[in-house]
């Protein structure tokens, strides 16, 4: 079995940017395909190929729209986007306050993983108002997002600036709600999906997403990508 990979991160406006195989990565579970100027990228000892960019979408669009986000230097650039494609079969643990990050490959019982295996996407429970709904758990999103259905006649608290490949950059409203994940109870900010992430996520079959701003409140958390 290869050894587990660990590696430095940075976090950019909400975004994890790994040092891995001496290139800047960014890590993106919620991802299906990994993309970058590179030809292979090396994971825990297995070097495996990597394609230009996916419809049209590439890293340097990817840095372009980080980049516009608050506090993000000017001069921001990343290699490679590390998605599920290559990180399936692995355990991830994000520490924050160390910024590490370390990927090792899935060994457990059978029928023992916590994601679903049908999209090979993290996807799991989310408990809002005592209902149990399906949330992606997406370390590319720096915002957490929730159906309106579920945040409906909550005030706006706030705005936050995102971007997603298929909807450009947008501004979003925040609501406060208060929620149990993994059995941390919390109130946090959520965002009201624009179309083009409320599409995707309809095709996930999920009403939420648990971004990278609820993932860090756990200060290290697991991440388990195999099914």
């Amino acid at each position: 079995m290869s050894a587990p990979l660990l590696a430095s991160f940075d976090f950019v406006a909400g975004h994890v940017v790994a040092a891995i195989d001496g290139r800047r990565v960014l890590v993106d579970t919620g991802s299906p395909v990994s993309f970058g100027r590179v030809e292979h990228l090396s994971i825990a000892g297995e070097a495996r190929p990597i394609v230009t960019g996916v419809l049209g979408f590439t890293v340097e669009t990817a840095a372009e729209h980080i980049r516009k986000l608050p506090g993000v230097a000017p001069d921001f650039d990343v290699d490679v986007l590390l998605g599920t494609d290559l990180l399936w079969g692995h355990d991830l643990v994000l520490d924050f306050p160390s910024r590490t990050l370390r990927i090792s490959p899935a060994v457990r019982p059978e029928g023992a993983a916590r994601c679903s295996s049908r999209t090979r996407f993290l996807i799991e429970d989310l408990v809002v108002g005592g209902q149990g709904v399906l949330a992606l758990v997406d370390t590319g999103a720096p915002v957490s997002y929730l159906s309106t259905r579920h945040t409906e006649g909550f005030p706006v608290s706030g705005w936050a600036r995102d971007f997603f490949h298929g909807g450009g950059d947008f501004q979003v409203p925040l609501r406060l709600v208060r929620h149990t994940f993994r059995g941390r109870k919390a109130e946090a900010p959520f965002a009201e999906p624009p179309v083009s992430v409320w599409m995707s996520m309809r095709l996930l079959g999920v009403e939420a997403i648990v971004g990278t701003d609820l993932l860090e409140a756990f200060g290290t958390i697991a991440l388990e990508l195999a099914g």
